[in-house]
């Protein structure tokens, strides 16, 4: 759906499209906080462990705005109502 008119598509059909991304992302950062866990710290340079933390950030980030994203769309649809 990247890069498309998406006034073509129902918005039940967007809701539906946007779980399922928002599932796959979930999955997505659910596999790299079991991956991290799992991993022999002491086995890493630093260099290494430093860009773990990027990521870390990287995906808190994601969270973060994928919350505030949520809880917008929330009052818009409670204010539509």
């Amino acid at each position: 759906m990247k890069n498309q008119d998406l006034s073509k598509y129902s918005k039940e059909d967007l809701q539906e499209k946007a779980q399922q991304i928002i599932k796959e992302a979930n999955d997505i950062s659910y596999s790299i906080k079991e991956y991290i866990s799992q991993l022999d710290f002491s086995q890493l340079s630093q260099e290494d462990i430093s860009r773990l933390f990027e990521m870390g950030e990287d995906v808190r980030k994601m969270h973060k705005d994928y919350d505030e994203k949520k809880k917008a769309l929330d009052k818009r649809k409670e204010d539509e109502s």
